[in-house]
């Protein structure tokens, strides 16, 4: 058990660790551990979230349940594709191709740029299409 417990406090204070020379188990564990606590810790920030606006009524907190929720879902593309893109520049760098890794970061940022800005300007872009939506008015 103690072996567990050094695990845990060494990926929690960040050690390097070569997941190629481990056991299988032992290295799922030690990436297992950050993520689980980045949930803990999401989980608790939607819980504050919920005791601050708690005051106003029950609308602000339906309000807030339901944003944190679709907050969760925008959290875990965003997260999902980083990882991806971040495994791909790895590999690239990795196959000392430099020029290919530049590119697939370079595109998974314009690519995150344009999510970002559709995402805040969806107003103007259904307003441009001449779309009306119920979602836009709020």
């Amino acid at each position: 058990m103690s072996g567990l417990w050094k695990d845990i406090v060494g990926s929690i204070k960040g050690s390097e660790f070569d997941f190629t020379k481990m056991r299988l188990g032992r290295a799922i564990i030690l990436l297992a551990i950050p993520m689980v606590l980045e949930m803990i810790m999401e989980s608790l920030f939607s819980l504050f979230d919920i005791i601050f606006v708690s005051k106003l009524g029950p609308e602000a907190i339906a309000t807030v349940g339901i944003t944190e929720s679709l907050m969760t879902i925008i959290y875990a593309l965003g997260m999902g594709i980083g990882m991806g893109i971040t495994g791909i520049v790895a590999r690239r760098i990795g196959e000392n191709n430099y020029k290919k890794s530049f590119k697939v970061g370079y595109t998974g940022n314009l690519s995150g740029f344009y999510s970002f800005t559709s995402f805040f300007n969806s107003r103007r872009i259904f307003q441009f299409r001449n779309t009306q939506t119920y979602g836009c008015q709020w």
